[in-house]
């Protein structure tokens, strides 16, 4: 039989929400839409080809420079995100305390 995996947080959609990202340490910068987003971390669609980016999960990091997110029913406190894992242009991304990178 297979489980369920629970979700630690729950999933919010957003429509319209870009964020500006750059690539931890270095002066690469690039917008990506913002699919859903929880308290845990976002799901990004990337508008720039991940090879450019030079960044493989999970040992990247990327801070948020700017964002268009509205709507959600907690505060966006963490700036700093992990790339955990990519398939093409999409992205998930967990949130990070910049101490731990």
């Amino acid at each position: 039989s297979v489980k369920a995996i629970a979700r630690k947080f729950n999933r919010y959609k957003v429509k319209n929400a870009v964020c500006l990202l750059q690539v931890q340490d270095t002066p690469k910068t690039f917008s990506a839409c913002v699919v859903d987003i929880c308290e845990g971390g976002m799901q990004l669609e990337l508008n720039i080809n991940v090879d450019e980016l030079g960044v493989c999960p999970p040992a990247s990091s990327l801070k948020i420079l700017g964002h268009s997110i509205k709507g959600i029913p907690f505060p966006l406190t963490q700036d700093t995100l992990n790339i955990v894992w990519q398939n093409k242009q999409a992205v998930g991304c967990s949130f990070v305390n910049p101490s731990q990178i």
